[in-house]
């Protein structure tokens, strides 16, 4: 935790709400192709980074954190392969641990949610649930592992 985080303690908060709004209107925007590449950059820094022996240990591993935690992953993701928010002005913000369920505030979520929803005029809404595995398959537009 560095000293911003000491005194705006939601600043890490807002930058993830930010990351899972963006991640999901990407997701549902992008041509498939470059979906399907920022998948296969989750996998291999999972496989790489966690320990994961194989790319369908690093998959399961995705599929079974939260949706928002696995949105922020794929913020991450789309950082990494160079790919930019969709929405003007929006950029990726850097989340040391995405893992950690601390950093996740329903309130601050709320509230990123209608700035955004202001600003660009969008409405986003995100299930509680994890991809499914089908769901992964449709909307990443796999093929097989």
């Amino acid at each position: 935790m560095g000293f911003l985080d000491l005194v705006f303690p939601g600043k890490t908060k807002m930058e993830v709400a930010a990351n899972i709004i963006n991640a999901d209107y990407n997701l549902h925007n992008l041509p498939p192709e470059i979906n399907k590449n920022a998948f296969h950059d989750i996998v291999d820094k999972l496989q790489r980074g966690y320990n994961q022996k194989t790319p369908e240990d690093a998959y399961l591993m995705f599929l079974s954190e939260p949706r928002r935690i696995q949105l922020n992953i794929l913020a991450l993701a789309y950082n990494n392969i160079n790919i930019a928010p969709l929405l003007k002005g929006e950029y990726w913000r850097y989340i040391k641990n995405p893992f950690l369920p601390t950093i996740y505030d329903e309130i601050i979520f709320e509230a990123v949610k209608n700035r955004m929803k202001k600003q660009y005029g969008i409405a986003i809404e995100i299930p509680d649930e994890p991809f499914s595995g089908d769901e992964l398959f449709e909307v990443f537009q796999l093929d097989g592992m």
